[in-house]
């Protein structure tokens, strides 16, 4: 009676084990469709913002800022556009890439993209050149991003 005992019991464990393995697997799959979803919402969104930045700094500010501050503005929204694309890129490929590597790559983008275009935005309307001096650290995180999508990339 002790040995079929153990046994059953020993089943019941793996069937348990099996269950809460099935139910992880799950979790994760979902959250990481739930974060591909955000990624490509939050592209979306940048892009469009983006967009919207462009014509205003074209059909607004052209006259109000001086060449300078109107490149820096300009270089704001073109750095903002390419990476509201890399976003989405990120949000395709987090779904198949099931793993940190797309998500740290996800919120390095929207970082780097707050610190280095908001900066440059503050910076061009502004003249505040301590706005300038945070540009970099957001370049150096959309650098990682890059990276960490590359390491996503080869680690599938």
């Amino acid at each position: 009676m002790g040995h079929s005992s153990g046994i059953l019991k020993q089943l019941q464990m793996t069937n348990l084990e099996t269950k809460a393995g099935y139910y992880m697997t799950k979790y994760t799959e979902n959250s990481e469709v739930g974060m591909a979803k955000i990624w490509v919402a939050a592209g979306a969104i940048a892009g469009l913002l983006a967009v919207t930045a462009g014509a205003l700094g074209t059909h607004t500010l052209r006259g109000m800022l001086d060449a300078d501050a109107l490149r820096i503005f300009e270089t704001a929204v073109r750095f903002q556009m390419y990476h509201a694309l890399a976003l989405l890129a990120t949000g395709l490929f987090a779904e198949k890439w099931a793993g940190t590597w797309a998500t740290l790559s996800g919120w390095m983008f929207l970082a780097g993209m707050v610190l280095f275009s908001g900066s440059l935005y503050i910076l061009a309307m502004t003249g505040i050149g301590a706005f300038g001096a945070i540009a970099p650290l957001g370049g150096l995180s959309l650098m990682f991003g890059w990276a960490f999508l590359a390491v996503g990339a080869f680690r599938r």
